[in-house]
């Protein structure tokens, strides 16, 4: 990050994990990023000089080189990039839409929320609910779940809630399920702290009990 003028960021320089300097780029008054390359691309917020809207910042892509790639003035908020795909809100939609890495539309005004794509697959919501979709927009989970867990996506599986499965505090209970729709555990495992899988085994507690299952369901004992 370099010096400010007049009380703006002067500008930012983005390296490699070698320290080599990738772009550098000098904000003046038009902008600033916001974090460096994620998915190949950086997210850069920019004033919008000729609004006479409420749209007076809104969001661009960078890319590896440093040039804008995407400027859409009508971007109001975005994910990062992963698996060359970002969700974007625009400021006449109320809801997200999934775009490429050229800012083309795939799905418009789709979602309500959205996290960015894990191993090609992204935790999405509609109507409240919600889903797992691949990369076309296309559902792989249909949006049937209170709560699906984002981190936990990988492996070909996924953690999720139900409204009516809460434990004696009131916190959702989670199970696990698999990328087929397939219910490997029911929701019995406490939510905190969050379960998670090592070595093909899930770490979780139940009624606050250090849990061990293996990946069919089955209670296990370590050694």
């Amino acid at each position: 990050e370099g010096d400010t003028n007049e009380g703006y960021t002067a500008g930012d320089a983005i390296l490699d994990i070698d320290g080599r300097e990738l772009f550098r780029i000098n904000y003046g008054k038009k902008g600033w990023m916001d974090g460096g390359l994620k998915g190949g691309y950086a997210k850069m917020y920019m004033h919008n000089d000729t609004s006479k809207e409420n749209n007076n910042i809104y969001l661009g892509f960078l890319d590896k080189t440093g040039k804008l790639v995407i400027n859409d003035t009508s971007i109001r908020e975005a994910t990062n990039f992963s698996n060359n795909r970002a969700f974007v809100e625009y400021y006449n939609d109320k809801n997200y839409s999934l775009i490429n890495a050229e800012g083309l539309t795939i799905k418009a005004n789709a979602y309500e929320r959205a996290d960015e794509f894990i191993n090609g697959l992204a935790v999405v919501s509609e109507d409240y609910l919600y889903g797992i979709i691949d990369t076309n927009g296309n559902y792989v989970i249909k949006p049937t779940y209170t709560l699906i867990h984002h981190n936990s996506i990988n492996h070909n599986y996924f953690f999720f809630s139900q409204k009516d499965k809460l434990d004696r505090e009131g916190e959702y209970l989670v199970g696990m399920a698999t990328i087929d729709g397939r219910e490997i555990i029911p929701p019995v495992i406490d939510q905190y702290p969050s379960p998670y899988i090592l070595d093909s085994i899930i770490v979780c507690r139940i009624k606050n009990r250090a849990t061990y299952i293996n990946m069919h369901g089955k209670g296990v004992r370590l050694r």
